[in-house]
């Protein structure tokens, strides 16, 4: 789905579519749910004619914020298929290295604001062998709402080559990382997953078909963004006015494909 390369810059579409406690996590109940995408998310951004679409149910404009020459490219999917996934920017240790993460703005102030609704969220994955290293990009960020100095959040990331997941809301915050450590020759399926106050990150190895889950539990209360404005982000971290973070970018580094969000 992901196949036309992103080109430098912004690029803009409003489209109206036809989805620290992981010491005290513990292997989610088998067959509960698993990592695939599901069906009518709200965000799906996909490419299309060259620009990255919002392939979901929710109005939404999609950006691409770029920094020092940073581009996303076509790249081979997991299925091998060219074109099949987002290739982001190499890690490098130049401090004026190339950045590009994708922005997403609802059109409505409402959507993607899940409230105590259940959530999913994700992204299938191969990373770079090389993805970090230093203190503006030591992590891989997939797709997130909110920031780390917000009130409100909810990422899924690759930390230390782990996937794991941050969800905080009005009563609480929970983190969960998977005891996988990731393989950069393969494809991933990450989901994160609130079902009341469980956060679960459930894997996918699609060379090994390998499925495996952590989970936290806790009190997190209600997800809604005061500020309407805050973007969803994939790839990176953006600011709220859609401006890449220079100072701690965590881009991502690698192929990405059908990163999604959806309320349930």
């Amino acid at each position: 789905m992901l196949a036309l390369l992103i080109t430098t810059g912004c690029g803009s579409d409003v489209v109206t579519p036809p989805s620290d406690l992981p010491d005290a996590s513990s292997s989610a109940p088998p067959g509960e749910a698993s990592p695939v995408v599901p069906s009518d998310p709200d965000v799906l951004v996909g490419l299309r004619a060259d620009e990255p679409r919002q392939l979901g149910s929710t109005p939404a404009e999609v950006e691409v914020a770029t920094l020092d020459g940073g581009r996303l490219e076509q790249g081979p999917g997991p299925d091998g298929a060219a074109g099949g996934a987002i290739d982001f920017p190499d890690f490098t240790t130049d401090p004026e290295y190339p950045r590009a993460v994708v922005r997403l703005q609802t059109v409505a102030t409402g959507d993607v604001n899940p409230g105590s609704a259940d959530l999913v969220w994700g992204a299938t994955v191969k990373i770079d062998a090389v993805s970090k290293g230093n203190a503006v990009d030591n992590g891989d960020n997939i797709i997130q709402r909110g920031l780390s100095s917000d009130p409100v959040i909810f990422k899924a990331e690759v930390d230390g080559d782990r996937p794991a997941c941050l969800l905080r809301g009005a009563a609480g915050e929970l983190i969960v990382r998977a005891d996988l450590v990731m393989d950069p020759s393969h494809w991933y399926t990450v989901q994160c997953r609130r079902s009341g106050d469980t956060l679960t990150v459930f894997t996918l190895d699609h060379d090994t078909d390998e499925t495996t889950a952590r989970q936290v539990e806790g009190p997190v209360g209600a997800l809604d963004f005061p500020d309407a404005t805050v973007p969803v982000t994939i790839g990176g971290k953006l600011s709220h006015e859609g401006a890449i973070i220079a100072s701690s970018t965590d881009q991502f580094n690698g192929l990405m494909s059908e990163p999604y969000v959806k309320i349930l």
